[in-house]
């Protein structure tokens, strides 16, 4: 069990909370750079606390690497205790606390990704007479044509692994997006 004190002992780090804070337990954590996996464990052990009747708190502090760290903590007692060991049990055991947050928001990242894509390198399409009314349609249409999100087995996957992971699609995917962007037009009825 780490409480909000323990947290800020280090020589590195210093607390200038209440006494009554410093005494809260430290469930979950997650910074600016937090992947999905974080963030969603981070929501998922608010949930079982909040499923426990136990209120949590969101703290904030500064860190020079990250920005920012955010703490779910929770007020001390015996109830606490035992959820947080539970919470740690449980990560032991498997990565995540909640399968269908953390898909949720991996979902969410990939779309996020595939619409910065479509802004910034497809959306220079005015160039050759056509615009983009919505990146993000745009962006969910792409994902589910290159993964076959229908429950299909994706020809992409092997040899895009990037695009399903979230990331920017490289050099020798954006053949295939061209492809996907050429189907979605002809779906939209969108100018060439």
């Amino acid at each position: 069990m780490t409480t909000v004190r323990d947290a800020f002992a280090g020589p590195d780090s210093a607390y200038w909370g209440d006494d009554e804070t410093a005494q809260y337990v430290i469930i979950a954590a997650k910074h600016r750079d937090s992947d999905a996996l974080s963030r969603a464990n981070f929501d998922a052990a608010r949930a079982l606390a909040a499923d426990r009747g136990i209120e949590s708190e969101t703290m904030t502090a500064g860190h020079w690497a990250v920005g920012w760290v955010e703490y779910a903590i929770v007020p001390p007692s015996d109830t606490a205790r035992q959820l947080d060991e539970e919470i740690k049990a449980l990560l032991d055991a498997y990565p995540v606390l909640d399968d269908e947050l953390y898909s949720e928001y991996e979902y969410a990242e990939v779309l996020e990704s595939l619409a910065a894509f479509v802004r910034d390198e497809l959306g220079r399409g005015r160039d050759y007479g056509y615009t983009i009314e919505d990146p993000d349609a745009l962006a969910s249409y792409l994902y589910d044509a290159l993964t076959a999100r229908n429950g299909d087995s994706s020809p992409y996957l092997e040899r895009y692994p990037n695009i399903e992971r979230g990331q920017t699609p490289g050099y020798d995917e954006r053949p295939l997006i061209a492809d996907a962007l050429r189907e979605y037009r002809r779906a939209r009825r969108m100018p060439h």
